[in-house]
């Protein structure tokens, strides 16, 4: 697997077209994580490179994630990929509480929760998990996986869909595509949009294809920062950038994502 001076525990097991490591990462005070790597249905036809999807939150979608990419694939619908989860271990409340670490750019005080407000001491750990995700997951994917490393993805989802948007604006060369459904853009006092017009003063280029998308009955923050994320990149004229955006009726915050994985992935990787 890894070198031992990358300070990266890892075992994989084959279960058909997928494999499962683990990674004790030196990034996330030593956080192990569950990694589920899911392979596309010509992987072993050739030599081919894939382009490759992270996800974290695998704690709570992997069947759902890993089934819909397999049906659109076989399908024809989507190009073949290789598609990553990333998930926290333990019980439900730990992973929440490890998930608001590791997926919030930013410490906030506890009554400025909008959700799962007694997750509030552990918030503000994206910093350490995007360098877990750069440094620790990427060579152990480009390493055991044929992957196209010029063609990463991000699929996420509420505090996942904050984290993607605030990795495009602060990282934008690490991905290339994103998948934000529900994305919880108001956090910290809308410090996304803030961080975008620092963006948006220092370049005016932006490589990414992007999918954003709320539930019509989200709470009011969530579904008010998503318009918010639309009228902002509608004014906007990045080189590079493209994007669509979708309100689903009827959905909620727990139920968008399942609408919004299927579209997400037939914009982002469609076969016409």
């Amino acid at each position: 697997m890894m070198d031992s001076d990358q300070h990266t525990a890892t075992m994989a097991t084959v279960i058909n077209d997928s494999f499962t490591h683990r990674i004790q990462s030196a990034h996330v005070d030593g956080m192990e994580y569950l990694i589920n790597v899911h392979l596309p249905p010509t992987y072993g036809m050739g030599e081919d490179s894939y382009p490759v999807i992270y996800y974290p939150d695998a704690f709570f979608a992997t069947e759902f994630t890993t089934g819909t990419k397999k049906i659109l694939e076989l399908s024809g619908k989507i190009a073949n990929t290789i598609l990553v989860g990333i998930s926290q271990e333990g019980d439900f409340m730990r992973v929440v509480s490890d998930r608001s670490r590791d997926l919030t750019p930013t410490h906030i005080p506890q009554d400025n929760m909008l959700v799962y407000p007694e997750s509030a001491p552990a918030s503000g750990g994206a910093d350490h998990f995007l360098a877990f995700i750069e440094h620790e997951l990427f060579p152990l994917v480009e390493k055991e996986y044929r992957v196209d490393t010029s063609d990463r993805g991000f699929i996420g989802s509420s505090y996942g869909g904050l984290f993607a948007a605030w990795t495009m604006v602060n990282r934008p060369e690490l991905f290339q595509r994103y998948i934000m459904t529900s994305p919880a853009l108001y956090w910290d006092d809308y410090l996304f949009f803030k961080q975008e017009e620092e963006l948006w003063r220092t370049t005016q280029t932006l490589n990414a294809k992007v999918y954003v998308s709320a539930g019509e009955k989200e709470l009011e923050p969530f579904l008010q920062s998503v318009i918010r994320f639309r009228e902002r990149f509608n004014a906007r004229n990045y080189r590079g950038f493209e994007f669509t955006f979708h309100i689903m009726r009827e959905r909620d915050h727990e139920t968008s994502y399942m609408e919004a994985l299927p579209n997400g992935l037939l914009y982002l990787y469609g076969i016409d």
